[in-house]
């Protein structure tokens, strides 16, 4: 910034080359001088439409898939945005269908309700990562099933819905075969839903299983949520093999309403398995593991 000693303008102003710039007079012992900015224009637009750039990026964009070149997840044309991003909510129309065909990823997905079946299939070893949540509607007509089939890849989601059915022929569900689910919240199923083993694949939940159906084939379930995590329902209650890992030895599994069967082995890793149910007996077929920094506590009936 210079001083220049130079008349003092009208009104008190302070002049730039370009443009004039209202402010005080700068006092300097008994002397009036006018500020000189060189330049002094801002330009205002261009910023804010970086800002407004910066802002889009961090907005979910809803990206339907349209199917119009192929089935594949990773083909641009199959999309109404292109490949999906991390930043978008995925959307599969009724009578779809789509094949994971590589490490695919999104903010959300949601299988849309309709008279028509829809399937994801993640094929081989490839993955969907989803960072929030799933949603499968259910069907609206009968002998229709909406269905995301896992196979021997990998599917990980903050968490997992399926919204009930009112006839048993309107499927909704999660098949696994020898592939991995990992969901760090909820899964909640009504009815007509179902998370199905087909072989020996393996869920990590970090919330709580609710409603609907599991059918445990020859899988396995690990409890590893950092908080208190439940067992319960009649439907949900049957395991192949249970793995309670926790981050800490303190953290909890507790069977309150409903006692569970585990047609192979129950293994406590890391935490505490509290047994409470009074409906019916704890059953173990085969081994029952308690490592070091694992807790078994129980008031009820239960063989091993």
């Amino acid at each position: 910034m210079s001083f220049i000693n130079s008349p003092r303008p009208p009104n008190g102003s302070v002049q730039s080359p370009n443009n004039p710039i209202k402010m005080k007079n700068v006092h300097t012992s008994n002397r009036h001088l006018p500020v000189v900015f060189p330049q002094a224009s801002i330009k205002i637009f261009p910023i804010i439409t970086l800002l407004l750039l910066f802002v889009m990026q961090g907005i979910g964009q809803t990206n339907t898939y349209t199917g119009s070149s192929g089935g594949n997840w990773n083909t641009g044309g199959n999309w109404s945005l292109g490949v999906p991003t991390a930043s978008h909510d995925v959307v599969i129309p009724s009578n779809r269908n789509v094949t994971v065909n590589t490490a695919g990823v999104c903010k959300s997905l949601t299988i849309s309700s309709g008279t028509s079946s829809n399937t994801i299939t993640i094929s081989g070893s490839n993955s969907l990562t989803v960072s929030e949540a799933v949603n499968i509607q259910q069907p609206t007509s009968n002998s229709r099933t909406k269905e995301i089939n896992v196979g021997n890849g990998t599917l990980t989601a903050g968490s997992i819905a399926m919204t009930a059915s009112s006839a048993a022929s309107r499927v909704v569900r999660i098949i696994v075969n020898g592939g991995t689910v990992n969901v760090g919240g909820n899964i909640s199923m009504g009815n007509n839903n179902e998370f199905s083993f087909t072989g020996s694949g393996l869920l990590n939940i970090g919330g709580n299983i609710s409603g609907g159906r599991l059918t445990p084939g020859t899988g396995t379930v690990n409890y590893n949520g950092a908080g208190a995590q439940v067992i319960s329902g009649a439907n949900t209650s049957t395991f192949y093999n249970l793995i309670i890992n926790k981050p800490t030895t303190a953290s909890t599994v507790s069977s309150n309403n409903q006692a569970f069967t585990v047609n192979n082995n129950a293994t406590i890793t890391r935490g505490t398995l509290h047994l409470n149910a009074t409906n019916d007996n704890y059953l173990i077929s085969n081994n029952l593991t308690i490592s070091t920094n694992g807790v078994l506590s129980h008031n009820v009936n239960w063989d091993v």
